[in-house]
């Protein structure tokens, strides 16, 4: 029984009790499947199917009612006479979540309940202008969420590709109901069209985005698809690409994480990057970071987080951020950084021979005085790649090494 074993993360916990498992079993789709699918949900409905608060946060939720969606048919197979005992369970999600959108800060939490509510109120054929109300919040948020630069606060590649993926799939329902995508859907048109050169400027050669701050490598195939129905065409982006540097020579790609880690309440899910990078030739990872931990555990986690599971350079035995519990409400204590970088620098340079970068974090000098210096070259025609860390003392302080 899944649902009788205590999770050893948040992560975990919010996949297992937000139904992304029924992906796997979908795509199997034989009898054996549906046994277990049909199986592992009753389970959770005679155990969470009354408002357990361990299974029904909002983001949680929110990501079951989606997953419930994609795989609707798998699961009427399933389920058969038991299909009825989810039908209740959907109503009271979408009552659930008309009310709790409202108290949710804006970010992707929010974004996919508001997705969530308008799948529902389709799902449901609710009355147009309530569906048009939950668009124009859906909207609202993506406005909200979104930078200027079309990056997002807390530089998570796999989170930006989310945000793509809903306003996507909000379209592809608009354009399934006929409506007039002129009216309602410019600026999440605009947002998605602007988006995609990021994404395409985020992945190396393989296809794969860069790990960094709690980001993984993401579902190469769901990338593709939503770029290929984007209709945006282009090269990807290459500099001031939230935060990243891109330079490619020959086969050879490279990205570096060249900005501050992110702050405030960003910061649950920064990881200590700075001036680390993933490099790849034609298809064949070489360099790549660890990525997140948390489907490992927290002290996994943890280690993911700090610089020793980046390629970027540590003074002594020291990482560049070390954390502190800053909320232990709820089930899973939150950490963020203690002091975070003031000041990133950046130079690219480029001749007719080579492509390279200079760059530079103060992460330790607070409170060691030193300065982290690095320089990545690359030749033009990708057969050799270079790359030089120093160390030097810009601040004297009694503590420092």
């Amino acid at each position: 029984n899944p649902w009788l074993i205590e999770p050893p993360s948040l992560e975990v916990e919010n996949s297992l009790h937000g139904f992304d498992w029924l992906n796997d079993l979908s795509a199997c789709g034989n009898d054996k499947s549906q046994r277990l699918a049909r199986d592992w949900m009753l389970l959770w409905y005679e155990i969470y199917g009354n408002g357990n608060y361990v299974s029904w946060g909002p983001e949680m939720t929110a990501l079951r009612t989606i997953n419930l969606f994609k795989n609707w048919r798998f699961v009427q197979k399933s389920l058969k006479l038991n299909i009825k005992l989810y039908h209740k369970i959907l109503k009271k999600t979408q009552f659930y979540l008309s009310k709790i959108q409202k108290r949710m800060p804006s970010g992707l939490a929010k974004a996919r309940v508001l997705f969530a509510l308008f799948i529902l109120s389709l799902m449901y054929q609710d009355a147009k202008w309530r569906t048009v109300r939950i668009l124009s919040q859906f909207q609202a948020n993506i406005q909200r969420s979104i930078k200027k630069d079309y990056g997002v606060q807390s530089r998570n590649p796999e989170e930006l590709v989310e945000f793509f993926a809903l306003m996507s799939e909000v379209l592809i329902q608009a354009k399934n109901l006929n409506w007039n995508e002129s009216t309602y859907f410019y600026s999440i048109i605009s947002y998605r069209n602007n988006i995609a050169p990021i994404i395409r400027g985020l992945r190396i050669g393989n296809g794969s985005l860069i790990r960094v701050h709690g980001g993984n490598v993401g579902n190469l195939e769901v990338i593709d698809k939503y770029l290929s129905f984007s209709g945006v065409k282009g090269p990807p982006l290459r500099s001031h690409n939230m935060g990243f540097e891109r330079v490619t020579a020959g086969r050879l790609t490279l990205i570096a994480d060249c900005s501050k880690p992110p702050k405030n309440l960003e910061s649950f899910k920064a990881h200590a990057s700075c001036l680390s990078f993933e490099l790849s030739s034609g298809q064949r990872p070489i360099f790549v970071n660890c990525g997140p931990g948390g489907a490992f555990g927290s002290a996994y986690k943890r280690y993911c987080r700090s610089t020793f599971a980046h390629n970027s350079c540590t003074l002594g035995n020291l990482s560049q951020l070390e954390y502190t519990v800053f909320s232990r409400l709820g089930r899973w204590q939150k950490e963020i950084p203690d002091i975070l970088p003031s000041v990133v620098k950046i130079e690219r340079n480029k001749t007719l021979e080579a492509t390279w970068l200079n760059l530079s974090h103060n992460s330790f000098e607070t409170l060691y005085g030193f300065t982290h210096f690095r320089k990545l070259l690359l030749l033009n025609s990708g057969k050799i790649f270079t790359g030089t860390d120093s160390f030097k003392l810009t601040k004297k302080l009694r503590n420092s090494l």
